[in-house]
């Protein structure tokens, strides 16, 4: 029998991982009080690390924040829309069409069917051409912006 120190294992038999005061006060009194310090510290850095690391890896998400970041990408897209202007309207029947620009030449067209009551949307970073806003693809404000 060897009067070396074991070090005491977690559940899954990782050595030195779950250490306790109890098992450190083993290891000093094997190795003497002149250790005695330089194991505390260790024991104390070793359950700090091991605190530091279940942080790291457990989600931290709640309900509340959930909405807040939903609530802040709400609020990011309508500032993005705040910038355009109304640039051209063009009515066709049952559907109105309204043209935006920034002042950088990005657009957007927005298409809205006053019969079945859809709004639809196209965008574009240059190139707007309001001459045929019906020969384009439009899709729900999710699916564009």
């Amino acid at each position: 029998m060897s009067d070396r120190p074991v070090l005491p294992r977690d559940p899954n038999g990782v050595p030195g991982l779950g250490a306790t005061d109890e098992s450190t006060e083993e290891i000093i009194k094997v190795l003497g009080d002149e250790a005695s310090g330089g194991l505390r510290i260790l024991n104390l850095v070793w359950n700090a690390s091991e605190l530091a690391w279940e942080r790291m890896t457990q989600p931290t998400l709640s309900a509340d924040s959930i909405n807040v970041n939903l609530d802040t990408i709400e609020q990011y897209l309508l500032d993005q829309l705040a910038q355009y202007q109304l640039s051209d309207w063009l009515e066709s029947g049952i559907v109105v069409y309204l043209g935006f620009l920034d002042k950088v030449g990005k657009w957007y067209i927005k298409e809205i069917n006053t019969d079945s009551g859809t709004v639809r949307f196209v965008k574009g970073d240059s190139g707007y051409d309001f001459s045929d806003p019906a020969s384009l693809s439009y899709n729900t404000f999710s699916e564009t912006f």
